[in-house]
């Protein structure tokens, strides 16, 4: 599903936020979340981690792209995506995506080494709040753990 809109002044500037969760709810969260702002011209929600990953490859790199990512997703975890990623794309093409991994608060500190990736650039605790939207609506970096 892909929406777009004008997107709000911003010191970061992405083509498109894209929203992979094979959780309906988790989905729907975003949505209301990113309903009336988000960083970029598309707001882009997918459920299923194989199809986001062939989406992914196939971007317009001369653009940039914030990812929220789920790391609990059946088929293809998170993490394996990302890794099918790095494997399938140049390291020119990854720099292009800021990739922000989301997951329950009791499994942030499990993923602590993935934020050596210069393509992560946090870990986000779901369920997503306001306040965590906005910090990256405004430029400010969600410290990496």
């Amino acid at each position: 599903m892909t929406t777009q809109r004008k997107p709000l002044d911003s010191k970061l500037y992405f083509h498109s936020t894209i929203v992979i969760d094979d959780s309906p709810l988790m989905i729907r969260s975003y949505q209301l979340l990113l309903a009336d702002r988000w960083i970029g011209e598309n707001l882009v929600i997918m459920d299923h981690p194989l199809d986001a990953l062939h989406y992914l490859v196939d971007l317009d790199f001369r653009n940039r792209y914030l990812v929220f990512l789920d790391l609990n997703m059946p088929v293809l975890s998170g993490w394996e995506l990302f890794s099918s990623l790095k494997k399938a794309l140049p390291k020119e093409d990854m720099e292009k995506l800021f990739i922000y991994l989301a997951t329950n608060a009791d499994h942030v500190s499990q993923y602590h080494r993935v934020c050596e990736e210069e393509a992560i650039k946090g870990i986000l605790e779901k369920p997503l709040t306001e306040q965590t939207i906005q910090s990256l609506e405004f430029g400010i970096p969600i410290e990496k753990p």
